[in-house]
Order: structure tokens, then C-alpha cells, then sequence
């Protein structure tokens, strides 16, 4: 009777280790594969150069900002806008690679105040350039610094050079629409450069916060793993005691003591 019940009380032991067991083997695969994707090599950045093109709707901000309260029809300002050769001539045979672009920015800068003006002389051209070039400069990477020059040159141009910005500029605030212009682009491209370096920070702490989860799923696929060992064995040892329980006893014996042994002889004789 006894034997029954514990035949059918290790059977059904025997169901459940297995049940067990195949779970936590599964799981420690689960979390082990979990824990190499997130524990992986940190994310690498290539150097970031940021590109600022100009936009129509600055155009527009700059028109709505400095046009006339009322509208002007007046001859002299359209003469103004013909073009004046007051590009400057400038040794380039210095050895910033770069003096040719922030040449370009002043002789821009220099045409649109004549053109508005309609004379010469008005710009420092030399202050420009250090001007363009000091905020150039103040970049970490070499390649910031050539696409900033690269970049204000397209972008000035495209700004002081149409009809539509110079129609509302006068003597007052030609040099402000200048210094706009300026300020604008070093301002976007600024931020640009500070919009990338947050993601890569966010991306930088998501590896972090990553590394930190797969260590986690590390320590429970080696938590869950051993307690498949400890099941397993467990269940062997159960197996060895019932097999052990069925061996035959052999006989004890016995070897004969001195005592038997004169009590025989003396029987003998």
C-alpha cells in the first residue's frame, strides 16, 4: 500500500520537477540572449558638422521686421539697388585656409550696405573678418569650423544679395539687417550643434541604462540556471536512493572464533 502511494507521489514529483526544470532552462536561455543584446559596445558618433541653408520664412521675418510703417514708392531706393562693385581685394596667402570665405561674408556684407546706401566705405571690412572668423573659431572641431565659414557664405548671400531685403533697408538699419543676418545664422548654427549633442547624450545614457538591465537579466539567467542544476540533481539523488532501496541484502558472515574451535576438537576426540 505504502509503496503505491509513493510510487504515485514520485510520479507525479517526477512531472513537476520536469515541468520546472524545463521552464528554468528556458528562462536562463531567455535572459542570457536578453543580457547580450543589452549589454553591447557603446554607440560610436561620427564627427558632426551641421548645415544651415537659408529659409524663405527668414527672409520674410527680416522684410516684416524692418519694412516701413507705410509702404514707400520712391525712385532713389530702386536706384540704390544696382549693384556696386565694392568687392575688396585681400592677400590670401595667409595661412588660414578658411580667410577666402570670411572675405566673402565682408564683401557681401560691404555690397549690400552700398547698394542700400549708394556709397562706398560704410564697412569695416577688415572687423568683419574677425568679426566671422572669431565665431568660426570658437567651435571644437576643425570640421565645424570650415562648414560654419562654409555655410554663413551661402546663407549671407542669399539673404543681403535679394531685391526683396534690400527694398526695405535704408541708411538706419542697414547695418541691423547686416548684424541680423549674422547673429541668425551663428544662432542656428549653434543650436543645430546642441540638438545632436543631446541626442547623443540620450543615446549615451540609453546605453548606460541598457548595460544596467542586461547585467539584471545576467544575474537572473545565472539565478534561474542554477536552480535548474539544483532541481536536476535533485531529482538524480531521488533516483539513486530508490534504486539503492531495491538491492538485495547479502548475508553478514562470519569467521569462527578460537572457542568454536576447541569445542570441535574436543568433540572430535
Amino acid at each position: 500500500m505504502f509503496q503505491k502511494l509513493e510510487n504515485i507521489y514520485l510520479g507525479i514529483l517526477r512531472g513537476v520537477v520536469l515541468i520546472i526544470s524545463g521552464g528554468l532552462l528556458i528562462g536562463s536561455i531567455i535572459f542570457g540572449i536578453n543580457a547580450l543584446k543589452l549589454v553591447s559596445s557603446p554607440p560610436t558618433f561620427t564627427p558632426y558638422t551641421p548645415s544651415v541653408a537659408p529659409e524663405t520664412h527668414r527672409k520674410q521675418s527680416i522684410i516684416e521686421q524692418y519694412k516701413p510703417a507705410e509702404t514707400l514708392d520712391n525712385p532713389t531706393e530702386s536706384e540704390s539697388t544696382a549693384p556696386a562693385n565694392t568687392s575688396t581685394e585681400f592677400d590670401t596667402s595667409s595661412i588660414d585656409p578658411l580667410q577666402t570665405h570670411y572675405e566673402d561674408v565682408a564683401n557681401t556684407v560691404d555690397t549690400f550696405v552700398t547698394n542700400v546706401t549708394g556709397e562706398t566705405g560704410w564697412v569695416n571690412i577688415e572687423f568683419v573678418i574677425s568679426h566671422v572668423k572669431d565665431r568660426a573659431n570658437s567651435y571644437r572641431t576643425y570640421q565645424q569650423t570650415q562648414a560654419y565659414a562654409s555655410d554663413i557664405v551661402t546663407y549671407t548671400k542669399n539673404i543681403l544679395n535679394d531685391q526683396s531685403i534690400i527694398a526695405v533697408a535704408d541708411n538706419e538699419n542697414v547695418f541691423d539687417i547686416a548684424n541680423t543676418v549674422l547673429d541668425e545664422f551663428d544662432q542656428q548654427f549653434r543650436q543645430a550643434i546642441s540638438i545632436e549633442e543631446r541626442r547623443r547624450d540620450q543615446a549615451q545614457q540609453a546605453h548606460i541604462q541598457g548595460k544596467i538591465e542586461g547585467m539584471q537579466s545576467l544575474y537572473v539567467a545565472g539565478g534561474t540556471f542554477g536552480a535548474f542544476l539544483l532541481i536536476v540533481f535533485l531529482s538524480i539523488f531521488i533516483k539513486i536512493e530508490r534504486n539503492l532501496r531495491h538491492l538485495p541484502y547479502l548475508p553478514a558472515t562470519h569467521e569462527p572464533t578460537s572457542s568454536s574451535n576447541s569445542q570441535e576438537s574436543s568433540k572430535k576426540e
